[in-house]
């Protein structure tokens, strides 16, 4: 009787612990989760906007990014406007059912939520982590993926990977390599015609929609552009245009933390190596094939870093790698007697993958958005300036175009009816080509009002000082401004 009380006590407690950690790790998701009108956030507002008004993606309104990433976030816009600000609290719990998928066919259903309901959205909040970006959508439909695959679910794994291909493409072939890799064993690769129907299922379905909502065209357009974006701006940052600068620069800006990382990840391929060597064929296929896929998404997100790296936020998709590798130390450490000390050598080994340096940093950051969430709340109802001035145009209907960067605040999310986006491309670059200038310069020709940003005059890209002045000359000319702040409103003359 007294070993079934403490049983059942060491029961109680370990699901205690499990809810406790998995509310300290979600109450971190939804302070963080919260998508920002600066930078990049403001664009994808401007770009959701323009899809619910019927503005085709890449040709009406440009953005590349890929078309399920904006597609989701203005359907869900469309059922309630903040949810495009909190897309991430969609995202996280997908991440999280997909790893406890995977973990739960290797360990114990409590070691499984642990790995996925505390582990997974740590790791996905780590360091090189902005909210609402594209590699949360991508990480957590890659993990998903895999989940499905590991139980045998092929059709819909395989519909599961057509959507990914449009939601984050440069993850799509690691888990295409993953399923590919049940090849390799003779139990599991039956299933893989279906899981090959799904995918061309869903791409069928994929670029049918694309087809009907006129995307197609400028999807293939979007798809040349950031080949060549990639290359441009890694040039302009000052690194060669090959795979080793791209990796240059990422170990740069990942030093300190990014070794540490990559010695945890190391000693868990060798753990396993050693691990599988010593077993051999007592391995069951599963936990097998978990260890097949950390090495392909080691080799396989290495590659596309190394392909496309360029900006801080890019470095997220390493999480991919790092929640396989928790799920194979689960695995690794499961058989241990004492559950609280595999426990615990599965969340020190969470923090070593997840990129802070000391948990001091990771309570700092933790402090700082919590702080911060009010304010960033709040901004969801703030009307940037350029919509006031876009919205206080006399003119019940006009077109306009912006000239700027990517400051723009999501201004096209709070402007008026009638105010209609007249050229698709709102926002360039110091490194962007000139052809984009020259589509741009065109364009003005077009349009009744132009929004500009004192930021568009600040390029100083040798490519482009003879594109900013001809621009600004032709506005100066045609247009009558009024300042507001560092922006203008510009109106054509004898309009």
């Amino acid at each position: 009787m007294t070993g079934t009380r403490e049983s059942a006590f060491s029961r109680v407690a370990q699901w205690v612990v499990l809810v406790v950690l998995a509310a300290g790790a979600w109450s971190f998701v939804i302070v963080s989760g919260v998508l920002s009108r600066e930078s990049d956030g403001g664009i994808f507002l401007s770009t959701t906007a323009g899809i619910r008004r019927g503005l085709p993606l890449y040709t009406g309104v440009w953005d590349n990014k890929d078309p399920l990433f904006d597609g989701a976030m203005a359907l869900f816009a469309s059922v309630l406007p903040v949810l495009a600000f909190v897309m991430d609290w969609f995202w996280l719990p997908v991440a999280a059912v997909g790893t406890v998928l995977i973990a739960r066919r290797v360990v114990s259903l409590p070691t499984a939520l642990l790995v996925g309901c505390v582990a997974t959205p740590l790791l996905l909040l780590g360091p090189a982590y902005l909210p609402g970006l594209t590699n949360t959508p991508g990480t957590a439909v890659a993990l998903l993926c895999l989940g499905l695959l590991i139980n045998r679910w092929h059709l819909r794994a395989g519909i599961a990977m057509g959507v990914l291909l449009f939601l984050k493409i440069i993850v799509f072939p690691v888990v295409l390599l993953c399923a590919l890799a049940l090849l390799a064993f003779p139990t599991l690769r039956r299933g893989l015609l279906r899981v090959g129907g799904g995918l061309l299922l869903g791409v069928v379905a994929g670029v049918g929609l694309m087809a009907v909502l006129g995307w197609l065209p400028g999807y293939v357009m979007m798809l040349q552009r950031n080949l060549a974006y990639s290359r441009d701006a890694i040039v302009y940052f000052g690194y060669p245009n090959s795979p080793s600068g791209h990796l240059t620069m990422l170990g740069r800006e990942w030093a300190a933390t990014g070794w540490l990382a990559a010695a945890g990840l190391a000693a868990i391929l060798v753990a396993a190596g050693v691990t599988l060597g010593v077993r051999r064929v007592r391995v069951p296929p599963d936990e097998l094939l978990t260890v097949v896929w950390l090495v392909i998404c080691t080799v396989g997100i290495g590659a596309a870093l190394a392909m496309t790296y360029l900006w801080v936020h890019h470095a997220q998709v390493v999480s991919l790698v790092a929640v396989m590798a928790v799920v194979v130390l689960a695995q690794l450490v499961e058989p241990i007697r004492w559950r609280v000390l595999s426990w615990i050598l599965i969340l020190v080994g969470t923090f070593v993958l997840s990129g802070w340096s000391t948990p001091a940093q990771l309570l700092d950051v933790y402090r700082g958005r919590v702080a911060s969430f009010g304010a960033t709340w709040a901004d969801i109802d703030v009307v940037s300036k350029e919509a006031l001035l876009l919205n206080n145009v006399p003119a019940a209907t006009f077109t306009f175009a912006r000239l700027g960067t990517n400051d723009d605040r999501g201004f096209l999310w709070d402007t008026r009816e009638g105010v209609i986006l007249g050229c698709p491309e709102f926002h360039v670059y110091d490194f962007s080509p000139t052809e984009e200038y020259t589509r741009i310069d065109d364009c003005l020709r077009t349009v009744d009002v132009i929004l500009k940003a004192d930021s568009f005059d600040a390029f100083a890209s040798p490519g482009n000082i003879g594109n900013v002045p001809s621009i600004l000359d032709y506005v100066r000319i045609n247009f009558t401004c009024i300042r507001l702040d560092d922006r203008q409103l510009c109106t054509r003359k004898g309009s």
